[in-house]
């Protein structure tokens, strides 16, 4: 399939879609396909670009679990329990 081709194609179906809830039209998703599942978009054709994300978050806990927090990483049966979800979030988005 040719370059132009494919760009028409991918531009059909990340057009705008009725809103479900009925407040007008909602943007498509490209990476989401029309039966909700993610989809692969070929991106071969974009530039590099250099993009950065921030995030923040407001946990709520027992005082009880909060105290195991208190004095560094949480120890656990398979090692350091942030360590291990840090690793895990970095071998996720390498996928």
């Amino acid at each position: 399939m040719s370059l132009e081709k494919r760009a028409s194609e991918e531009r059909k179906r990340t057009q705008s879609r009725p809103d479900p809830a009925g407040g007008g039209s909602v943007p498509a998703l490209s990476h989401v396909g029309a039966d909700g599942r993610a989809a692969m978009v070929n991106v071969a054709s974009k530039t590099a670009t250099r993009r950065t994300s921030h995030a923040r978050a407001i946990v709520t806990m027992p005082p009880e679990v909060a105290e195991r927090f208190s004095g560094g990483d949480i120890q656990s049966k398979k090692g350091p329990v942030f360590q291990t979800a840090i690793l895990a979030g970095v071998m996720a988005a390498k996928r």
